[in-house]
């Protein structure tokens, strides 16, 4: 018999399309996972890119391209001329004193979000701007040079306008170019991320709320600064746009650095630090340093070695206790460094160092996604431009699917990965909403242990563990249930059985938590769940 014979719910990344997170077999809309997080949040895509995991709706604008006339756009032909150019609207001032500009109404929901895109060609202009009216501005952006808008709003009625603006008065015969314009509607929240970090097969990511404490992660001029200067959105990020700021020594002293000043913590609190760093000059030998300096405290700081464009842990320049450091390869030259700590004060001075090693230089770093954040390991990215911003954490449920579980018998099987070591219970199971009828695969409060547990009527059944080299790698872990037959399967090897035991009863519903209130945060390949107690050659195929 074939494993898909048996199979009764299949949950993987590859099968999340528009709103559904996994394929089932059979196939049942029933069994669709509801994800649960109500805020944006970011993730690794198929291209390397970090960008947020979103449902992109159809194209709302008419006529967006142009191809072969202005149709469907109004004209205000009191303030300016407007001709179809080799597929652009070109717009042209005049003498009148307005500002020039053309126009379409969309039809849009209100309270959903949407993003606005198009491509500027500035011309003789010196300001374009495109922006979204409804009663008051809701959103708009302008450019001086050529470029890609792009912007967001939420809809406060049914029916705003499009308008696309050349932003001057009065400057006869300047013009300038307008290209795919569009207007779609974008859902980030309650989207599950399919994560590609590291390349090869995706993955589910399910982390827990975190508030980034810095509040300019990406204009980095906003931060304090010595001996150095900042210049913003000045090469591509690792997000895939130009919004990475260059930072460049003066050349005075070893003490060339950008911070935040006194950001307040609380005391005895694990944080992590984080930021992307991507060489642009230092000679072979330099070493970039971040850190953190407590107020009254420590000063915890990690230092980089670069050779050329590919950076190596430091031995120099580190002080304090320091964990889970951080040197994560993101590609095109960009590196995800930082640290975690435990804090012995309530305020700190978040440091990055240009070039300790050679003092009078003008060398030059690109920094970007500066990110502080209670907790023992980082997380994703979590963008911030002048507060704080939370990320709730990913919750997976999905109840009533009784038909799809065999509670008499059956298989759980994942293939996942841990966030970290972090000596806490991080739980998949299948149960009846409570504790008492449960089959589960958890990470224990044991460094690198995972068990498998069956719980019936309350009463633990099967209670199994097994000590994993790396429990942050990969791993595929099976229990099988069945009267007076259980066996927990890792990596294609059966490693611990009982053959005295009950199964539960009533179970009809996935999650990823215990039924209770732990939660699961980590990395999921692929989940599955048996109707039948597979043998033992199945299991060692299904876990291999």
């Amino acid at each position: 018999m074939s494993l898909l014979d048996d199979v009764s719910i299949v949950v993987t990344p590859n099968g999340y399309k528009a709103g559904t997170l996994y394929g089932v077999i059979p196939s049942s809309s029933a069994a669709d996972m509801d994800v649960t997080r109500a805020t944006a949040a970011t993730r690794v895509d198929e291209n390397g890119l970090v960008n947020y995991a979103e449902v992109i709706g159809s194209e709302l604008v008419t006529n967006g391209d142009f191809t072969t006339d202005l149709s469907n756009w109004t004209t205000n032909t009191s303030r300016g001329s407007y001709a179809w150019d080799n597929g652009r609207a070109k717009i042209t001032n005049d003498a009148s004193g307005g500002y020039p500009n053309m126009s379409q109404d969309i039809t849009t929901e209100i309270g959903k979000a949407y993003k606005v895109t198009a491509t500027v060609e500035i011309g003789t202009a010196t300001l374009v701007e495109v922006r979204i009216y409804d009663g008051a501005i809701l959103g708009n952006q302008q450019l001086t040079q050529d470029g890609e808008i792009e912007f967001r709003f939420t809809a406060v009625g049914t029916t705003p306008k499009l308008l696309l603006y050349l932003f001057e008065a009065g400057n006869t015969g300047h013009y300038c170019y307008f290209d795919n314009v569009s207007v779609k509607q974008e859902d980030r929240n309650n989207v599950p991320r399919i994560d590609y970090t590291g390349g090869g097969c995706p993955h589910i990511l399910a982390e827990p709320q975190r508030t980034n404490l810095i509040t300019y992660s990406e204009e980095i001029s906003q931060y304090s600064k010595t001996q150095t200067t900042v210049i913003d959105n000045n090469t591509t990020s690792p997000d895939g746009t130009v919004n990475a700021s260059k930072v460049t020594k003066n050349g005075v002293s070893q003490n060339d650095r950008v911070f935040v000043n006194n950001l307040v913590i609380s005391n005895t609190t694990d944080y992590s630090l984080s930021a992307f760093i991507k060489n642009d000059d230092i000679v072979n030998g330099g070493v970039s340093t971040i850190g953190a300096r407590i107020t009254g405290g420590t000063f915890f700081r990690q230092g980089y070695d670069w050779n050329g464009n590919t950076l190596s842990l430091s031995s120099s320049y580190n002080n304090g206790t320091r964990t889970n450091v951080l040197l994560e390869d993101f590609g095109n030259g960009w590196w995800k460094i930082g640290f975690s700590f435990t804090s012995d004060g309530t305020e700190a001075d978040i440091e990055i160092d240009i070039d300790r090693e050679n003092g009078t230089d003008t060398t030059a770093i690109f920094l970007w996604g500066t990110q502080v954040e209670a907790g023992s390991y980082a997380t994703s990215y979590i963008a911030t431009s002048g507060s704080t911003v939370t990320r709730n954490q990913d919750i997976f449920t999905r109840d009533g699917i009784s038909s799809l579980i065999n509670s008499t018998e059956g298989v759980l099987f994942v293939e996942m990965a841990a966030l970290s070591d972090d000596l806490t219970y991080r739980i998949l199971s299948l149960s009846d909403g409570t504790p008492n009828e449960r089959v589960y695969i958890q990470y224990t409060n044991v460094s690198n242990t995972i068990s498998a547990v069956v719980k019936t009527g309350g009463s633990t059944q099967f209670n199994r563990t097994y000590v994993l080299s790396d429990e942050t790698a990969f791993s595929k872990i099976a229990v099988k249930w069945k009267l007076n037959d259980f066996a927990l399967w890792v990596d294609g090897v059966e490693r611990a059985t009982d053959t005295s035991g009950n199964s539960p009863s009533g179970l009809n519903r996935l999650a990823f938590d215990n039924a209770d209130v732990t939660d699961f945060f980590g990395k999921v390949r692929q989940l599955q769940v048996f109707k039948t107690a597979l043998s033992d050659t199945q299991l060692a195929a299904l876990t291999t």
